[in-house]
């Protein structure tokens, strides 16, 4: 399972096999988010959890309220024992192989992102957004380096 906090990201399944089950926006409440994730939570082996990093160009408001999803999506899934790592953006990125202009800027990347989600899961009978690209690589890393 990837998870990508905040409003604008999304939360991904695949199988040990790296067949997509499901992605999906972040849930608009925190009553879908608990639901959605304790729907497939029996058949979860491992989540990552992208760790929320400063931000110079974000607001305060902005950064409380990714904090506050951040916190209450590692809240669900200590609550339904489900084990997870958090993993840093660089980390998933790098190991995922998302390359990246120098001073890229977020749009810019979110592209990247996008374009290599679409690229690995091209079989998929959906299209891949802003919202789920970050989620199913963040998904991808874990199956990949899950122990």
């Amino acid at each position: 399972m990837g998870l990508d906090p905040g409003m604008s990201g999304g939360v991904a399944f695949l199988t040990f096999d790296g067949e997509v089950v499901g992605v999906y926006p972040m849930p608009e409440t925190e009553h879908e988010a608990k639901d959605l994730i304790a729907e497939f939570a029996p058949r979860i082996a491992k989540a990552a959890i992208e760790r929320l990093q400063p931000m110079q160009l974000t607001s305060k408001v902005t950064m409380f309220k990714l904090g506050r999803s951040y916190g209450f999506l590692r809240g669900i899934l200590t609550v339904l024992q489900v084990p997870f790592d958090e993993v840093q953006p660089k980390a998933w990125q790098h190991g995922i192989g998302c390359i990246y202009p120098s001073k890229a800027k977020h749009s810019q990347r979110k592209a990247v992102n996008r374009q290599k989600a679409q690229q690995m899961f091209s079989r998929i009978p959906f299209r891949i957004d802003d919202k789920t690209a970050d989620a199913l690589l963040i998904a991808e890393h874990c199956r990949r380096t899950y122990r």
